[in-house]
């Protein structure tokens, strides 16, 4: 019988095998809803209240993601029903995943697709030289840093925080549990937000690899001095020196400094947005069901 462990190992192994062939650093986060599609996956958000995600493989394959979900979430749930297709489980349905990603779900393929998953978003490589990139210590990191980590790899605050002390090791137990107790309410009001109630996206000069996603409503705190190329993000007002944005509308815009030591592309989608993934970032919302449907 194949133990825990075995398959802990697969799923690892599989993951960064998946991350090589698709031409993926060890250095750099990933979109999950990218990759599946270059994975020959279609991935659909729907406002099943009740489902978390879905993966369908009844002809060509398809992810199902719960549009009402964090964003966070959102992306862990695709990369575990992801791992459900690498490792051909067959059609899945998760209706209820933890906020750390952790699906209720005890049997064996739905471990390997969690481990599947947190090893894809989160390797430890990704993880430390996002951490060693910023000047700062993994087992000496503050709630603002492991958030500002976990905005960049796209998983939520918990996850992050979870993994790195129970599958990476990166964390002593004790310090994971006191930034676990930091409410994200705290950790956006000491970054400066006017609404911390709603998502913020920490983007540093650091921040590298993939595009800054956030949906219609968000807050973006960029690096000081960041110029907005686009009219999908207006500038709010604020006191400290880093630029605080919000977004105002779907598409895909570029944020850059003038010195061009710096620049990162910005994609909008829109708030509970349904329907394929490929299409949540079009200005016009009636784009997306007419391309579905022909």
């Amino acid at each position: 019988m194949t133990s825990r462990r075995d398959w802990a190992r697969a799923a690892l192994t599989r993951a960064l095998r998946i991350r090589r062939s698709a031409g993926i650093g060890l250095g750099s986060p990933i979109c999950p809803f990218d990759l599946a599609e270059q994975l020959g996956v279609e991935v659909w958000f729907s406002d099943i209240s009740s489902m978390e995600a879905m993966y369908v493989c009844d002809g060509r394959p398809l992810i199902l993601v719960g549009s009402n979900r964090p964003p966070g979430r959102q992306s862990y749930n695709c990369a575990h029903e992801l791992g459900h297709h690498v490792f051909r489980h067959g059609s899945k349905v998760d209706q209820i995943i933890s906020e750390n990603g952790n699906s209720i779900g005890r049997g064996t393929q739905e471990f390997a697709a969690n481990v599947f998953a947190g090893f894809l978003l989160m390797p430890k490589t990704t993880v430390t030289r996002g951490f060693e990139d910023r000047g700062w210590r993994p087992d000496g990191c503050t709630p603002e840093q492991a958030f500002a980590l976990a905005n960049w790899l796209g998983v939520s605050y918990e996850a992050l925080i979870t993994h790195m002390t129970w599958s990476l090791h990166l964390l002593s137990r004790n310090h994971g549990d006191q930034l676990l107790r930091v409410h994200l309410t705290e950790i956006r009001t000491r970054l400066g937000s006017p609404d911390p109630s709603s998502p913020l996206v920490f983007a540093d000069r650091r921040w590298k690899g993939r595009a800054i996603d956030v949906q219609v409503g968000d807050f973006i705190l960029a690096p000081s001095g960041a110029i907005i190329q686009d009219a999908i993000t207006e500038r709010v007002e604020h006191s400290q020196p880093a630029v605080l944005l919000r977004a105002v509308r779907p598409g895909i815009g570029q944020l850059l400094l003038a010195d061009g030591t710096w620049s990162s592309y910005i994609r909008v989608a829109r708030k509970g947005y349904v329907g394929r993934g490929i299409y949540r970032h079009l200005e016009d919302p009636d784009s997306d069901s007419r391309n579905a449907t022909s």
